[in-house]
């Protein structure tokens, strides 16, 4: 059950959550709010505090609070809370580059292993519980014998007008549909039922298994490693190592947590999804999106060195894309609002407003186009740079706009 929810970056109720048996990692999980001091104008730290991350924390009486993204508009807390699930699983699995080797740890932390039961539950959509038990036949292993093989494969001597064979080759069963199936269900079904509030799956639909899973997970581990040494086949060999993955890092009741400390990387990809699909002109200095619009935008992260001192110097806009007359340089931000001006922004107008691909050339590009993009409740748009002709003459047609994009919109897109 879904108890209550709030949003990163949101003053919470630290101490109600710790008493009601939620764990929080101090120093990651939140942060002191900082104020402005209206005198001075200087940030202090003030006494409440605020989330730090996006995902679900749970209790060990299954009690779940939810942590939307930074200006997320909930509506319906239960569907809202399977949507962001599906959300941060997602991108796990189209940039697992994000999340995995050297990256491993630093953007999302899990204590239960929900990536092992994914790919369980994606061998069940494509292939089913079915297996077929394996027949081996091995000499002196007991069993019934396999007189064909015998015959075929033994030494055959004569021994007093007999005929002798040795050795006997005998046929043993190794029942991987049973184990291999009971593994599964048990996998897919605990964890729907334990997670279901957020985990929008439906269940195998079989009996659950009578075994202990749970109190003998070292047999369980046992068996799967014994299976996977007589397995040949790419995708068994997979599911294997998905179910080994899950018994090794499954632990039973207490709390558990699914949080992900970088929201801003998930922003800054599904901004890029939308717009490419949604994107249509600039008008009044301000983003037009069009949902029915069928010319799509390739917009790109591409790398440009002004640096003639040293050409390892680069930067490198959220989405660039130039075409004719004209160029885009598009920034994705995680903030609730802007807070001074964006420098970075500036400079990237500075440096490209005037590029040319040969010194004796004429400006590649004769309109520069400059914006930040923002998650909000709802869509807007704001002026938030302006050049004075007083400092810059040259480059007075330096607009910046702050375009805010309804989160929950640009969600649904990439979804």
């Amino acid at each position: 059950m879904i108890i209550d929810y709030a949003n990163d970056g949101e003053e919470f109720d630290k101490d109600r959550l710790i008493d009601e048996g939620f764990i929080l990692q101090e120093r990651r999980d939140f942060r002191k709010n900082y104020v402005t001091d209206t005198n001075s104008g200087e940030d202090t730290e003030g006494h409440a505090y605020v989330l730090n991350f996006v995902g679900f924390i749970i209790n060990s009486n299954h009690e779940v609070f939810s942590v939307f993204p930074k200006n997320y508009r909930v509506e319906e807390l239960n569907r809202d809370s399977a949507q962001l699930f599906r959300l941060i699983v997602k991108h796990r699995q189209v940039r697992p580059d994000l999340y995995f080797g050297t990256e491993y740890g630093k953007r999302f932390k899990t204590d239960y292993p929900f990536a092992a039961f994914f790919g369980i539950y994606d061998y069940l959509d494509k292939y089913g519980l079915y297996f077929e038990d394996k027949i081996h036949i091995k000499p002196n292993i007991g069993g019934k014998v396999n007189w064909k093989e015998t015959v075929r494969l033994s030494n055959k001597y004569i021994s007093n007008g007999k005929l002798n064979l040795f050795p006997i080759y005998y046929e043993k069963k190794y029942y991987f549909s049973e184990f291999l199936t009971e593994c599964m269900i048990f996998a897919i079904d605990y964890t729907i039922d334990k997670f279901g509030v957020f985990i929008d799956l439906n269940k195998t639909g079989k009996a659950f298994p009578n075994f202990n899973f749970l109190g003998e997970k070292e047999i369980v581990l046992e068996n799967l490693f014994s299976l996977r040494q007589q397995t040949f086949k790419d995708s068994l060999l997979e599911l294997i190592d998905h179910l080994i993955n899950f018994f090794a890092d499954l632990n039973e009741g207490g709390s558990y947590y699914f949080k992900h400390y970088s929201f801003s990387s998930i922003w800054e990809d599904m901004v890029m999804s939308y717009l490419k699909s949604n994107y249509k002109e600039i008008k009044n200095e301000k983003i037009v999106f069009d949902e029915e619009n069928l010319n799509q935008i390739e917009f790109s992260k591409v790398s440009f060195r002004p640096n003639i001192a040293n050409k390892d110097h680069y930067f490198t806009p959220d989405y660039y894309y130039g075409e004719g007359d004209t160029q885009l340089i598009f920034d994705a931000k995680y903030y609730t609002n802007t807070r001074g001006m964006d420098y970075k922004q500036i400079a990237y107008y500075l440096f490209l407003n005037e590029y040319r691909e040969d010194i004796n050339n004429t400006p590649k590009f004769s309109n520069t186009y400059s914006a930040l993009l923002l998650p909000s409740e709802s869509r807007s748009s704001k002026i938030h740079f302006k050049m004075d002709p007083r400092f810059n003459k040259s480059n007075q047609s330096l607009v910046i706009s702050e375009e805010y994009l309804d989160i929950r919109e640009v969600i649904n897109f990439y979804l």
